[in-house]
């Protein structure tokens, strides 16, 4: 078998590595899966960007050295 396979370019490694990551990120699909009857009322998305004041100028740069 691999011999057949590595006269097709691939080896046994890279196909071994390629099925656990499509095997991975298959049960990760399915663990992450919502049923549609599933209904989420209590979810509040928190805002992740914090808006400062505008009422306030802003500061004045600093003094520049003479050189």
């Amino acid at each position: 078998m691999g011999a057949v396979i590595s006269q097709l370019g691939f080896n046994q490694p890279f196909l071994l590595a390629l099925a656990i990551i499509v095997i991975l990120l298959g049960l990760t699909v399915f663990a992450v899966g919502h049923d549609n009857n599933e209904t989420v009322c209590d979810y509040v998305p928190i805002p992740q960007i914090r808006i400062l004041p505008t009422s306030a100028p802003p500061h004045p740069a600093p003094p520049r050295k003479n050189m």
